[in-house]
């Protein structure tokens, strides 16, 4: 609970919750299932639609939650930097974003296979929930670290093209390759996690000794 707590400083907004936790999966699995019956025989139409849609509103949707937050220009941790627990605070929410984000990412995506498939192979679904969550850690890491508008939008747009080619492989690699998509989702949220931290703390401190001059 504390750690949800955590998280809703950075979406601290009523509206963008029910945005973000209710109205952007519902549009989402209506829009990307009409899609998957507009596909007919082409069971990939409709998940390949998902997996775009998903990366662009989750990297898009971000500017409003934690949007240039290791962009010092942003000065988006200022308040933060007012209290001791300011990091563990900052980890906290990041963590449960994460948690947020995946489970939004498996319902739409979980919806829209068995829609497109007629059935569910869940090592196959597994392995592109994984390969979709990889992209978009990469893709928020770059995003976060913008200070405009515009480049957030291209990285959305760069994550897309590499969210949908890596999913329509996936597609056609046997199922046992989600355990592939599965180590590479940890290595980049191992890593993701690291570079956070330290960009974090590098913000942190440096406003920390500006504030002593």
């Amino acid at each position: 609970m504390k750690d949800i707590k955590c998280y809703r400083v950075f979406l601290c907004n009523k509206w963008m919750r029910r945005v973000i936790y209710l109205i952007y999966p519902l549009l989402s699995i209506g829009w990307c299932g009409l899609m998957a019956f507009a596909g007919g025989p082409d069971a990939t139409l409709g998940l390949i639609t998902a997996v775009i849609v998903v990366i662009f509103m989750e990297v898009f949707l971000d500017q409003f939650v934690c949007g240039g937050i290791f962009c010092k220009d942003t000065n988006r941790l200022a308040y933060l930097m007012t209290s001791d627990k300011g990091i563990n605070v900052l980890e906290k929410g990041l963590r449960v974003d994460k948690f947020r984000r995946l489970l939004s990412t498996a319902v739409i995506l979980g919806v829209i296979y068995r829609i497109s498939h007629g059935g569910v192979d869940v090592l196959q679904l597994v392995g592109i929930l994984f390969a979709v969550a990889a992209v978009m850690e990469l893709g928020l890491l770059f995003s976060r670290g913008c200070d405009t508008q515009g480049g957030p939008l291209l990285v959305a747009m760069v994550s897309d093209l590499a969210g949908g080619v890596l999913v329509y492989g996936a597609t056609k690699l046997p199922s046992v390759c989600a355990f592939a998509f599965l180590v590479i989702y940890g290595i980049v949220v191992i890593g993701s996690s690291q570079q956070v931290a330290r960009k974090a703390r590098e913000q942190y401190y440096d406003g920390k000794m500006e504030d002593l001059f």
